[in-house]
């Protein structure tokens, strides 16, 4: 592991160190599932915007494909998708 120091306003420490009491775990637990968690959203975000971008792009080389894709058929496929 590598150690990371990180400056927090004094309300959300006392919140972080509150929560962690109460969950029974460290702060430093909530942190890194908190970090996890937040560049696991942030990489499919960026791949849901490059993949609209590349069928954005293509669209006009593809229309057929294009008219018949459901967009909320392709968001579920992207958020079921094991990235």
């Amino acid at each position: 592991m590598i150690d990371i120091h990180i400056t927090v306003h004094k309300s959300l420490h006392a919140d972080l160190e509150k929560f962690a009491a109460e969950e029974g775990t460290t702060k430093a637990h909530l942190v890194r599932e908190a970090v996890s968690e937040y560049l696991v959203k942030a990489k499919r975000e960026r791949i849901d915007r490059e993949m609209r971008g590349y069928a954005e792009r293509m669209g006009s080389d593809s229309a057929e494909f294009v008219q018949e894709t459901d967009e909320t058929v392709v968001a579920q496929l992207l958020e079921e998708t094991d990235w």
